[in-house]
């Protein structure tokens, strides 16, 4: 699965196909890290190792609106996934080898 390291944007003018006015759009650049199995040099082992990756994409400025009032309605559901956490955690037993138990 791939791991969100960076965020970056570009700022840029695109002309209208319609109006052939200059409107501001942005290309915003997720950087993301994912895990890169690759054999070793004595063919004997897999090494993990970390792949780069980036997607792009441009967005005006409705489109980033829209994407940030869904991404502050994933934050709240977040907080609520928390809370349900922290009130479950209290119910989690750990059993170890021999017996043992840790709340």
């Amino acid at each position: 699965m791939n791991q969100l390291q960076r965020v970056k944007f570009n700022l840029m003018a695109f002309l209208g196909e319609e109006d052939g006015k200059l409107s501001p759009s942005t290309e915003i650049v997720f950087i993301t890290t994912k895990a890169n199995w690759v054999v070793s040099k004595n063919k004997k082992t897999m090494e993990k190792g970390q792949a780069v990756d980036e997607l792009r994409m441009v967005a005006n400025k409705k489109e980033l609106l829209q994407m940030k009032a869904d991404l502050d309605h994933v934050i709240r559901n977040m907080d609520t996934m928390q809370s349900i956490c922290d009130n479950n955690n209290a119910n989690i037993v750990i059993e170890k080898v021999g017996g043992d138990s840790k709340r």
